[in-house]
């Protein structure tokens, strides 16, 4: 098995939750806000797995629209105390080793991920978890730009290049994970993995993703990398 880097980035805007000693102890603020940065960096034999659903959906009538849409919650199970619940299998290789996150979201960022060198033609993957996305509203886009590269659209056939957050949860252009519901329009939620084979055919030592967008509101939550490097 090929060794890879396999690096996960999020951010996160968390509040503080202070055990109240007295009445005249002081109020829970909100705590200063996580920058994106790196959670999880290694390189190692294996891979990254994911699963994702949505947890809204559109009432009827309005089930393929994004704009003007009555959103409601999703809530699949039997239990009559939640009102929200939605499921997503995580295909995991017998025998692997899983690491968990728990991610938010961020936006308006341009993401290095430089010190690793990737031969001509590596196979990787980029995953990318986003909120906002409506679609059929164009002009936002998924670019890796590489030290031996200019700039690369990622897309594939389930995500044009053009509007490339499109309210999807999809793995190189197919639906892949088993989901229930498993509406193929996510309401503004976004979970796609994209084939990094395009943007690495050159080799590299430094890698550079930007999500932009010209029409859309997007914020993004969460990157995902994993590239064959050579050691």
């Amino acid at each position: 098995m090929r060794r890879s880097v396999l690096c996960a980035l999020s951010c996160a805007a968390l509040s503080a939750a202070l055990p109240v000693a007295s009445a005249a102890a002081p109020q829970p603020r909100e705590a200063s806000r996580v920058p994106f940065a790196a959670r999880y960096q290694a390189v190692q034999h294996g891979g990254i797995v994911r699963a994702a659903n949505s947890s809204a959906k559109g009432v009827k009538g309005t089930e393929s629209a994004n704009d003007g849409a009555a959103i409601a919650y999703v809530d699949v199970d039997s239990d009559p105390n939640t009102y929200n619940s939605s499921r997503a299998e995580l295909a995991v290789p017998e025998g692997a080793r899983v690491a968990w996150a728990r991610l938010y979201w961020g936006g308006n960022l341009r993401v290095p991920l430089d010190g690793n060198g990737y031969d001509k033609a590596s196979d990787g993957l980029l995953g990318v978890v986003a909120y906002g996305g409506d679609r059929g509203t164009s002009g936002d886009y998924l670019a890796v730009e590489t030290s031996h590269r200019k700039s690369t659209r990622l897309s594939d056939s389930a995500n044009s290049a053009d509007d490339v957050m499109n309210s999807s949860i999809t793995e190189f252009g197919a639906g892949r994970t088993v989901r229930f519901p498993d509406g193929t329009n996510t309401m503004g939620y976004d979970s796609d993995v994209f084939d990094l084979r395009g943007a690495l055919r050159d080799g590299a030592d430094r890698v550079h993703v930007r999500l932009g967008s010209r029409q859309d509101t997007v914020w993004l939550g969460a990157l995902f990398l994993q590239a064959d490097v050579r050691r």
